[in-house]
């Protein structure tokens, strides 16, 4: 067997917050060029973008076994957030100036090509439906930056029934 390729992580990775999506599992390459849309990559700490699924446990004991059977229970996401402020820059404070405590919106995550590339017609994305809690003043420590810790919470219509799904040309 050949081993297949990978793709490094560092550098590798881009994350918008795009205003509005019509169709989750179908977004469009107008979408995600259009007013609002704000790659908020590098607004991310190292660590401030790590969304998780959860999944509950359905338990299914029977009668006539010792063994505890199990299936997939509810499903639902950690949405955290943390990214750099710079109140005193405008220009630099964009994150924090669109993150407001209600916004609704969409993060739209493009994994394994470098940041530098721009979003493209059949590029890879991941896709929530969010809807932003109350962000906190974060980062007192020595030798660190002042950053804003938030979550972001999953609304309707949810994520895509897939992992990953393609950017369609317009």
């Amino acid at each position: 067997m050949t081993q297949p390729a990978s793709v490094a992580f560092d550098g590798n990775d881009l994350v918008l917050w795009v205003p509005a999506i019509a169709d989750i599992e179908y977004p469009t390459l107008t979408e995600l060029e259009g007013g609002g849309v704000l790659d908020v990559t590098c607004y991310f700490t190292g660590d401030g973008w790590a969304p998780a699924m959860t999944e509950g446990v359905v338990n299914d004991r029977r009668l006539c076994s010792r063994l505890q059977f199990q299936k997939a229970g509810d499903e639902g996401w950690a949405l955290p957030m943390t990214y750099i402020i710079n109140p005193e820059s405008p220009s630099d404070d964009e994150a924090r100036e669109t993150f407001v405590t209600g916004a609704t919106g969409f993060f739209v995550e493009r994994p394994a090509k470098a940041h530098a590339d721009g979003i493209d017609a059949w590029d890879w994305v991941a896709v929530w439906a969010v809807e932003l809690g109350k962000a906190q003043l974060s980062g007192r420590t020595q030798n660190g930056v002042w950053v804003m810790t938030q979550m972001a919470y999953l609304v309707p219509p949810g994520v895509p029934d897939t992992p990953l799904v393609q950017v369609l040309g317009s």
